[in-house]
């Protein structure tokens, strides 16, 4: 995994992909959903996110991280680890390409220096 070009390993049902949220992925996902993607981030947040936009984006970012899952693939896997399960990997995926993965930087670095602190 390198953090420094988005990549993020997610865990569904005990199992962990590697995901990367890539420029065409994002295009992609935008064109699918009709949606501006700072748009879906927000419908996460709201619980007004479909399974469908969930699927779409999920498929976009395992495929960018190296799988070659198609739309249905990923479908299982997000419907077999449960509804919140499945929200919550997409809301970390959303947040990482938003991010560029900064926020799980700091909170490590706030981690570390809290436990140096001790």
């Amino acid at each position: 995994m390198n953090k420094f070009r988005g990549e993020l390993k997610v865990n569904l049902k005990n199992k962990e992909y590697n995901t990367r949220m890539t420029l065409d992925g994002m295009m992609r996902i935008e064109q699918a959903t009709g949606k501006p993607f700072l748009k879906l981030a927000n419908g996460l947040m709201n619980s007004e996110l479909s399974m469908t936009d969930m699927v779409t984006v999920m498929t976009q970012a395992i495929r960018g991280g190296g799988n070659d899952f198609d739309a249905k693939k990923v479908g299982e896997i997000l419907f077999e680890a449960g509804i919140t399960d499945a929200m919550r990997v997409t809301g970390e995926v959303l947040a990482n390409a938003i991010t560029g993965g900064e926020q799980q930087d700091n909170e490590k670095n706030e981690e570390a220096l809290s436990k140096q602190t001790d």
